[in-house]
């Protein structure tokens, strides 16, 4: 009896994880198995379900720990809270086959998260194979940002931001209110887009993404088609100057982009460096010059974007300590 209530609380717990989307990140072929074990009837065990999906029992075994706890890690405070990992029992209540048919229900509820995970796993094989703009779009309508990030990920992904595909094919916007051009212009290409909203912790604030489908086995595919519609439209080739330029430093081959030199923890403002120097006797702007007037020198590339000058920050102490002492010399009588 105690091991079906702390069964029966794994169960709540995969249907919150899955209605919180807390599967996204789990690899398909472990939450497949974890899900059959867990949901299909008792009869079909470990061994059962490895068979299912030609692999050990050990194998799924391994594939349900991992998975459970993952589900569990990826969940709300308040899900953890209430179905402590340590109460959960991993393992089905034991009833004897003579007593129960080994076969599947076809009587899962649409909200069960087996039904859900099927649903999900049938949308994205619909999508792949829709023919019509019309037939992706509608698809698209229905994607949950679960899916979005499960199948905006990896090397080959099947979705593909509207920003990182800007990016790719040489253009640089310099505010994020510049993408509404570009997706304004794949949108009258009539390429399909969808969009996922989020909210801030908050709620004050809203996000939206918008991403187009990628399919590189067809030809004229998406990703074709809005480069095509980005590149024909003349208001946007003032885009494809690079709004980065590098000033000191050893040359190199690639700049950074915008959005990376506004992150904070990525690249490092000079002038902030220059501060932490506490070379008093000299004006900040005065020491950026004397630095910057023989940039061959400096062994740290340095970046200007908007005025600032910005640095790699895992160069943070070498350049630091080039500076102090290039510095230093300079003002030694």
């Amino acid at each position: 009896m105690e091991r079906e209530k702390s069964f029966a609380k794994t169960i709540q717990l995969v249907e919150a994880a899955m209605s919180q989307d807390a599967h996204s990140s789990i690899d398909q072929l472990d939450l497949d198995a974890t899900l059959t074990y867990l949901l299909a009837p008792s009869g079909i065990g470990l061994e059962e379900t490895g068979t299912i999906f030609c692999r050990s029992k050990e194998w799924t075994r391994l594939a349900r720990d991992r998975t459970i706890k993952a589900l569990h890690n990826n969940t709300s405070s308040e899900t953890q809270a209430a179905l402590p990992i340590n109460e959960l029992s991993f393992n089905k209540p034991i009833i004897r086959k003579t007593k129960e048919k080994v076969v599947f229900s076809n009587n899962q509820t649409e909200s069960s998260p087996l039904a859900v995970h099927e649903k999900h796993k049938k949308l994205i094989e619909d999508l792949k194979k829709a023919k019509t703009d019309k037939e992706k779009q509608r698809l698209l309508n229905l994607v949950t940002r679960g899916l979005y990030r499960k199948y905006a990920q990896g090397d080959n992904p099947l979705f593909v931001p509207v920003r990182k595909l800007v990016e790719e094919i040489g253009f640089h916007h310099r505010k994020m209110q510049d993408l509404v051009l570009f997706r304004e212009t794949i949108k009258s290409a009539g390429v399909p887009m969808g969009k996922i909203v989020y909210k801030s912790k908050n709620g004050q604030k809203t996000f939206r993404y918008y991403y187009i489908v990628v399919n590189y086995d067809i030809e004229n595919n998406d990703k074709d088609r809005a480069t095509q519609a980005v590149y024909k439209n003349e208001d946007l080739k003032r885009f494809l100057s690079h709004p980065v330029s590098q000033v000191a430093g050893p040359a190199q081959e690639h700049l950074p982009s915008t959005s990376l030199m506004r992150n904070k923890e990525k690249f490092k403002s000079i002038h902030e460096l220059l501060s932490e120097l506490n070379l008093r006797q000299m004006p900040i702007k005065k020491q950026l010059a004397m630095l910057l007037a023989d940039p061959r020198l400096i062994p740290v590339p340095i970046f200007r974007h908007e005025n600032a000058y910005r640095y790699s920050a895992d160069r943070h102490n070498e350049l630091k300590q080039f500076a102090f002492n290039f510095l230093k010399s300079k003002t030694v009588k």
